[in-house]
């Protein structure tokens, strides 16, 4: 499933009621003994060119560098960090040229993580 930062998901676009996201991921809900209830108040999301894409746990002072190792770092390929955060009804973005790092690091590592920040590694396009 192909991730556009700030378009969507596969199918799925920024933007679309609920009605649209399930005419493409169908009616079924699943539910496992692993998500434990409603979890969806302390989540983030990792997905892209990392070694294991995941939900995780948001955990106290939880740094962007922490979360990548959590998910076994990044691909060789990676190129780009995007974080996409979305207060009330407002996106933000923090944007990070993983290329630009090699020659002026802005210590992306140390910024912070939010309550269902969006963390999507981008790779090199060939």
């Amino acid at each position: 499933m192909e991730v556009v930062p700030l378009v969507g998901l596969g199918p799925v676009k920024f933007g679309m009621n609920r009605r649209q996201v399930k005419s493409f991921l169908g009616e079924k809900l699943t539910w496992e003994p692993w998500m434990g209830g409603n979890r969806n108040e302390d989540l983030y999301y990792v997905c892209g060119a990392v070694q294991m894409p995941q939900v995780l746990k948001l955990e106290k002072e939880l740094t962007l560098g922490v979360a990548l190792l959590q998910c076994g770092g990044l691909d060789k390929k990676a190129f780009n960090i995007t974080v996409l955060r979305k207060r009330n009804d407002t996106f933000s973005t923090i944007n990070i040229g993983l290329v630009a790092e090699v020659y002026k690091s802005t210590s992306y590592e140390r910024i912070p993580l939010q309550q269902d920040d969006l963390i999507i590694v981008t790779p090199e396009s060939s």
